[in-house]
C-alpha cells in the first residue's frame, strides 16, 4: 500500500485530464448507462484531432460523440456536404440548439481548401487514487493480495504528426498492483501511425473496432439507448487507453483508402480470463481468481473492404475467430446503406459457418427538419458469433428478434419529444430459455431546454410476464451565472415492487473558471432493482454508480484550476444504509452500515 500511494504522488505532478462535464451531463440525461469512459476516451481523442468539417469522410464521425439528437447530427451532415465551410460558427444559422453546439464546438474544426490547419497535439499524463476507508473481509483476513487503493495511470505522447503512442496501467482494490512472475495488473498501450495524406492509419497495441450495425463486433463508442434512435457508424478502428478488460481487441490493425474504396485487415491475439465477474471488470484478487486470470487463447484474423459514395456505403468483412478448446469460427458480414432525399435505409446480416444467421434492417425518413422516423427490425439465430458488444438489441444481447418504432419530433427550440415501441420475442431455437419473454417495451420521453432550464420527463413500460414500469424526471436551473442546481427522480415498479430514489446536486463556478465544487445527496428505497445514481464524476475513479436497499448517498467535490496546465480535485462519497448491520457479502463484506470513498487527481496538459 505504502508503495502504491508512493507512485501516486510522485507520478501526481504530471497528471493529465479533461474537463467533460457538460458532455457527460448531457450523456447521463439521455442514456442509461453505468459508465461513459469509452466516450470520455473518445473525447479526449477529439480534442487532440477534432473532426473537419469539409472533410466528407471526417463528418461521417460526428454520431459518435452521442452529443446532440439524430436530427441535429442529420443537419449538420447536410449542410456540410453540400458546401465548403469558413467557420464552425456558420453552424449557428442551422436550427440547432445554442446549448448543443457548445458541447461539439471542442471537437470540430474547419479546414479551408488543401491549406489544412495543423491539429493540437497534447502531451498527457493521467493518474489517480481511490480509498475506502472501512476495510473489506477479503483485507482483514487477507484473502485479497492487494491494497485498498485504487489506481490508474494513463500516458500519452503524439511522437510528431503522424505517430502517438500511448500507456494504460490500472489495478482495483485488492488486486496486486503486479503479479508474481506475470507482470503489471491490467498493464496494455499501443503505437499509432496515422497518415491523412494517405489515407491510411496503422495500430499496434490495444484498440476498438466496429463493423457495420455491430452484429459481428461493436467494442466501444456505441451508446444503444432503446430510448431514441441509435447511430449506426460503420468500420471503425481506434487505439484505445480504456481500463476494461474486456470488450477490446489486442495485436495489430491497419485501415487505408484508395479514392472511394477502404480497406482494413486487423489480426487479435489476448489471453483471456477463465472467470467473468458479474461486472466484467475482472478484480482478480484472491490466489484462486489469480490462477484463472489469462489462461484461455483468443485469437482472431479479419478484413474488410467498403466503398463509400456520396449518396451510399456498403462493405463486406470476414473474420476467423478461434477460441482455446472451442470450435474454429468463420463469420461474415455484409452492410449496406443508402440515401435518397429524406429516406436513409441500412441493414446488415452476419453468419457464423453459414449455419447461424443474424439480419438487422432499419429506415429512418425524415418527415421535416424537425421530425425523424426510425423503423427497425431484427431477428438472430441462437448461436455464438458476437462474443462483444452489439448495439443492435433493444435492451440487451441476447437472441431475439423484434420489431421496433422509434419517433422523433423538436417542436421548436424548446420542446423535443421521444417515443419508441418495440415488439420482441425470444429466438433460441431448440435451447429454449426464459431469459426473455416475449413482451412489448414503451418509452416516452418530453424535453424542454432553454437558456437557464431544463426539464425531461421520461416514461418506460415493459409489458409482458414480468412487468415493469418506470418514471423519470430530470431538472436543471441555472439559479445564477455561477450556481446551477439539478435534481432527478426515479420510480420504478417491476413486478408490483416498487423501488425509488432522488438526486440532488448544488454546483458552484467562480466567474474565472478556476474553482468548481459540487453538494450532491441522495435518497433511495429499492426493493428488487438497482437503480442508477448520478453523481459527479471522477475521470479515472470508478464510483458505484447503482444503490440497492434503503439508505442516502452523499458526496462532496471541489476541483480547483492551479495553473493553465495543471488542475486538481478531492471527492468525498458517503454511503449509509438504514435496512442492513452488514453491508455486501463473503469477502466483500464490511461490518457496518456505511462505508467511505476519498478520491483524489491532479491534471496537467501540455501542447
Amino acid at each position: 500500500m505504502v508503495r502504491e500511494l508512493y507512485i501516486c504522488l510522485c507520478l501526481s505532478y504530471t497528471i493529465l485530464g479533461q474537463d467533460f462535464s457538460p458532455q457527460l451531463a448531457y450523456v447521463t440525461s439521455q442514456f442509461e448507462k453505468e459508465s461513459f469512459d469509452d466516450l470520455i476516451v473518445l473525447w479526449g481523442d477529439l480534442q487532440n484531432k477534432p473532426i473537419d468539417l469539409n472533410n466528407p469522410n471526417e463528418i461521417r464521425q460526428l454520431p459518435l460523440m452521442h452529443l446532440m439528437t439524430e436530427i441535429e447530427c442529420k443537419q449538420i451532415q447536410d449542410y456540410c456536404q453540400h458546401r465548403e465551410l469558413i467557420s464552425i460558427y456558420e453552424l449557428q444559422s442551422l436550427n440547432i440548439k445554442t446549448e448543443t453546439l457548445r458541447r461539439i464546438k471542442r471537437f470540430i474544426r474547419v479546414s479551408k481548401g488543401e491549406i489544412k490547419q495543423p491539429y493540437t497535439h497534447t502531451k498527457s499524463i493521467f493518474a489517480a487514487t481511490k480509498f475506502q476507508s472501512q476495510e473489506k473481509l477479503g483485507h482483514t483476513e487477507n484473502i485479497y493480495q492487494g491494497s485498498r487503493f485504487k489506481t490508474h495511470f494513463r500516458i500519452r505522447i503524439p511522437i510528431n504528426n503522424t505517430w502517438d503512442f500511448g500507456a494504460n496501467w490500472e489495478k482495483d482494490p485488492g488486486e496486486p498492483i503486479w503479479y508474481h512472475h506475470e507482470g503489471a495488473n491490467n498493464f496494455t498501450g499501443y503505437i499509432c501511425h496515422e497518415d491523412p495524406k494517405k489515407n491510411r492509419k496503422i495500430i499496434l497495441g490495444k484498440y476498438d473496432l466496429n463493423l457495420g450495425e455491430g452484429l459481428l463486433f461493436g467494442t466501444s463508442y456505441r451508446i444503444n439507448s432503446p430510448y431514441f434512435l441509435s447511430y449506426s457508424p460503420t468500420n471503425t478502428i481506434k487505439a484505445t487507453l480504456s481500463a476494461k478488460e474486456y470488450g477490446f481487441l489486442q495485436g495489430l490493425s491497419s485501415q487505408w483508402r484508395k479514392n472511394t474504396l477502404k480497406f482494413g485487415v486487423f489480426v487479435s491475439s489476448r489471453k483471456l480470463h477463465g472467470n467473468r465477474t458479474p461486472d466484467k471488470s475482472g478484480l482478480f484478487r484472491s490466489s484462486k481468481e489469480i490462477q484463472k486470470r489469462k489462461n484461455i487463447r483468443e485469437a482472431i484474423l479479419g478484413i474488410w473492404i467498403g466503398r463509400t459514395l456520396m449518396k451510399s456505403k456498403m462493405s463486406w468483412s470476414g473474420i476467423f475467430y478461434q477460441k482455446e478448446n472451442s470450435p474454429k469460427q468463420w463469420l461474415q458480414s455484409l452492410y449496406f446503406s443508402w440515401s435518397y432525399f429524406n429516406i436513409n435505409y441500412s441493414g446488415e446480416i452476419a453468419t457464423q459457418d453459414f449455419e447461424f444467421w443474424g439480419i438487422l434492417q432499419k429506415f429512418n425518413i425524415s418527415i421535416s427538419n424537425n421530425s425523424l422516423i426510425s423503423i427497425q427490425y431484427r431477428n438472430r439465430d441462437y448461436g455464438t458469433f458476437n462474443r462483444y458488444n452489439s448495439d443492435y438489441s433493444h435492451f440487451n444481447h441476447g437472441y431475439e428478434k423484434g420489431v421496433l418504432y422509434s419517433f422523433q419530433h423538436l417542436f421548436n427550440e424548446k420542446w423535443t419529444l421521444n417515443c419508441t415501441f418495440d415488439h420482441y420475442s425470444p429466438n433460441y431455437g431448440e435451447n429454449q430459455t426464459d431469459e426473455i419473454l416475449p413482451g412489448i417495451k414503451m418509452a416516452i420521453a418530453v424535453s424542454k431546454v432553454t437558456s437557464n432550464r431544463k426539464v425531461t420527463f421520461k416514461h418506460q413500460q415493459w409489458s409482458g410476464e414480468k412487468s415493469k414500469k418506470k418514471l423519470k424526471l430530470f431538472y436543471q436551473e441555472k439559479l445564477s451565472s455561477k450556481i446551477i442546481f439539478r435534481l432527478k427522480g426515479c420510480y420504478a415498479n417491476h413486478n408490483k415492487l416498487t423501488n425509488s430514489s432522488i438526486d440532488t446536486r448544488l454546483g458552484f463556478t467562480n466567474p474565472n473558471q478556476k474553482t468548481k465544487f459540487n453538494l450532491s445527496f441522495g435518497m433511495f428505497n429499492t426493493r428488487n432493482q438497482a437503480l442508477f445514481w448520478d453523481s459527479p464524476y471522477f475521470f479515472g475513479n470508478y464510483n458505484s454508480k447503482f444503490n440497492s436497499g434503503k439508505g442516502v448517498i452523499y458526496s462532496f467535490t471541489y476541483r480547483y484550476k492551479w495553473s493553465k496546465s495543471i488542475k486538481y480535485g478531492i471527492q468525498l462519497i458517503q454511503r449509509s444504509y438504514v435496512d442492513r448491520a452488514v453491508i455486501g457479502s463473503g469477502n466483500e463484506k464490511i461490518q457496518g452500515h456505511s462505508k467511505t470513498e476519498l478520491s483524489f487527481y491532479l491534471k496537467w496538459a501540455s501542447t
